[in-house]
C-alpha cells in the first residue's frame, strides 16, 4: 500500500522542528507534527519521535 500526503498534516505542523517540545516527524509527508497520535493523521506512516542517528546527538 502506497501512503500519500493528502494535506491534512499542515492543520499539525509543529512551530518548532528538531523534535523539540515533543514534536514528531512524519517521513513521507517530510513536517514535523505537534501530535499526540502514533501515526500521521494524513498518511498513517509511523511518526519518528527520535533522531535517527547520534551524530546529531552530540553537541
Amino acid at each position: 500500500m502506497i501512503m500519500t500526503c493528502r494535506g491534512i498534516c499542515e492543520r499539525h505542523r509543529a512551530e518548532k522542528n528538531r523534535y523539540a517540545d515533543n514534536t514528531k516527524r512524519c517521513t513521507s509527508c517530510n513536517v514535523y507534527l505537534s501530535y499526540d497520535g502514533i501515526k500521521c493523521p494524513c498518511c498513517s506512516t509511523q511518526l519518528r519521535s527520535k533522531r535517527k542517528s547520534k551524530f546529531h546527538n552530540i553537541q
